[in-house]
């Protein structure tokens, strides 16, 4: 073939990867823009379910009569919480986010329909009927659902259905708080935890539609109607970095006691429903008389703004509610912590501004804006997500005064938080149970494909009584620098490589006698298809080869296909620069 040739083939291709990088883009706009619409309908949905169950749990109320006997409805919700997660979906156990994350970094973002619908039921149910938890957990992970099974559904590679994970997500925070930036910001650092300009725009896309759709459905309503605060200067500066320092240390507190908690409760041995029960009848007893900790707390941070507690109410809250949110969680409940850690901050803020307000001899900014600055240090602190908490309590309150009290806040409430604790609230759930995250690009990149993307059946079988001389001769004739050692009916011995059969050969006195069997390494390391790239780049790295053995699954030894390092170097180039186009 001419140069002349080659290099028309060559440009063809290059035109022919370009269209495709061009479609796979406009196909993921679209289903940014569908994402938005769809997880705002849902976000809609699941406030319109948790209000029905909510109506439910005050008529079982009024039913029973007596306010002595109110602790009851907690104790049939846990109950029928803890048999949904039991029975129909074991996966809407605890908090989601974590669940998102998990299937975002190790599961090529499969996320399970059935499992998120149980899940957003059970949290529906979990936070109506008195449980201390929220609600942008669930709406997270139904929006991210939602993402992962349009991508799935269009066919779309691997990176490409992340991507749209963070699009579903993003769309549900923004629609739950209409706050499109701070979704955005969720997306980035807390589930695809990345923030670049090839993934930013259609989670933008999503995040903006998702929350002007449901603004539509709203008519105008508001998750938190509060004044505009005050900002008291610099002099006051060092009172907010104070706050931050404390919002560090119940964060602290508020994830040790969460895990703490769950320990705990598996020790117990009363069952899976008597637990439920016991943490019901606790938070039922506690919500006669701090009911502020309990719900979905966002009537208790607007009261918290507004400075509708006094100090003993608040002072309580950000003692409590840490602990019920974990008894809800460890107790076989559903439901998110974002809400809590909010609800948790405002009221610590609240209580540090007033007792600032009377202990100082100087004047200090109203306690509300302490209340906000303290809501989004907690969050900080416990999610380690920096930007979105900063964000949003921005949208929600409409305070732009005090961004720089808000900033000065969240980052020592971070330092402070990591200190002690070394994974956010969040990541914390998946390192407790063996998981392990990937952050480097180049790491991720390689954990996004797949064995199954590169494996080849191009390879020349031998039996294990092939003789050695019979396979120096394939080697010279066909090109071939490995050999598959495979019984009759598939089972994988081992593999030889062309190189090492010379040297045996040459080295061997009886080399006549030799087989392949005798020639092969054995002790190989076997892929399966479904396994991630990064394990055979790992092992490619350790070991002199140029191909590995890909076999049926984990628990046989068949062989199917083939993984060479050439091929898998060319496939990660082609994808470095297939993502730097989208």
């Amino acid at each position: 073939m001419s140069a002349s040739s080659s290099s028309h083939i060559e440009r063809a291709r290059k035109a022919w990867a370009d269209r495709s990088v061009l479609a796979q883009a406009l196909v993921v706009m679209l289903i940014a823009v569908v994402m938005g619409i769809a997880a705002g309908a849902a976000v809609f949905g699941f406030h319109a379910l948790v209000r029905g169950f909510h109506i439910l749990a005050v008529k079982g109320g009024r039913l029973l009569g007596a306010p002595y006997l109110m602790p009851l409805v907690p104790v049939v919700g846990m109950l029928i919480v803890a048999w949904i997660v039991k029975v129909l979906g074991p996966g809407a156990y605890g908090h989601g986010i974590p669940e998102v994350i998990s299937a975002v970094a190790n599961k090529r973002s499969r996320i399970n329909v059935a499992g998120v619908l149980c899940k957003t039921v059970a949290s529906a149910l979990c936070i109506a009927w008195g449980g201390a938890v929220g609600k942008v957990g669930p709406v997270a992970q139904l929006g991210s659902m939602l993402g992962s099974a349009a991508g799935r559904t269009a066919r779309l590679p691997s990176h490409l259905v992340k991507l749209l994970v963070g699009c579903g997500s993003a769309a549900a925070i923004a629609a739950c708080f209409d706050a499109p930036l701070a979704g955005v910001l969720f997306a980035s650092e807390v589930i695809l935890r990345k923030f670049d300009v090839e993934t930013i725009v259609p989670v933008v896309i999503a995040s903006v539609v998702g929350a002007s759709f449901t603004r539509v459905l709203k008519g105008g309503e508001v998750s938190f109607d509060v004044p505009e605060f005050t900002y008291g200067g610099a002099a006051e500066l060092p009172l907010f970095v104070v706050l931050g320092l404390l919002a560090g240390v119940l964060s602290v507190f508020f994830i040790w006691s969460l895990y703490r908690q769950y320990d705990l409760f598996r020790k117990l041995r009363i069952g899976w429903y008597g637990r439920a029960a016991l943490a019901g009848l606790i938070l039922g007893v506690i919500g006669l008389r701090l009911p502020e900790a309990l719900g979905v707390n966002y009537g208790t941070i607007t009261g918290t703004l507004l400075g509708r507690f006094d100090l003993g109410t608040m002072i309580a809250v950000a003692i409590v509610l840490p602990l019920l949110a974990g008894l809800t969680l460890s107790g076989g409940g559903s439901g998110g912590v974002f809400a809590p850690c909010m609800a948790t901050g405002a009221a610590l803020g609240g209580a540090f501004g007033m007792l600032c307000g009377r202990v100082l001899p100087w004047e200090v900014s109203q306690p509300g804006a302490f209340a906000v600055v303290g809501a989004a240090a907690l969050l900080a602190g416990a999610v380690r997500a920096p930007f979105t908490a900063i964000l949003i309590v921005i949208e929600v309150t409409g305070n732009h005064a005090i961004l720089l009290p808000l900033m000065a806040a969240a980052v020592v409430s971070i330092l402070v938080s990591k200190i002690f604790i070394t994974d956010s609230i969040y990541v914390l759930k998946l390192t407790n149970r063996g998981e392990t995250l990937t952050h480097h690009e180049e790491i991720g990149l390689l954990a996004d494909m797949y064995v199954e993307e590169v494996m080849t059946d191009d390879y020349i079988a031998v039996t294990p009584d092939e003789p050695a001389s019979r396979l120096a001769e394939l080697s010279r004739e066909e090109g071939r620098d490995f050999f598959p050692v495979v019984t009759p009916d598939g089972t994988f011995e081992g593999m030889v490589s062309a190189r090492e059969l010379v040297s045996v050969i040459r080295d061997s006195r009886a080399a006549g006698g030799l087989t392949a069997k005798d020639c092969a390494h054995e002790e190989h390391f076997l892929l399966t298809p479904v396994q991630d790239l990064l394990e055979a780049f790992r092992e490619f790295g350790m070991r002199d080869v140029s191909a590995l053995p890909v076999v049926e699954d984990a628990d046989s030894r068949k062989l199917v296909a083939v993984v060479t390092r050439g091929d898998l170097l060319a496939r990660y180039r082609h994808e470095q620069r297939l993502r730097k186009r989208i």
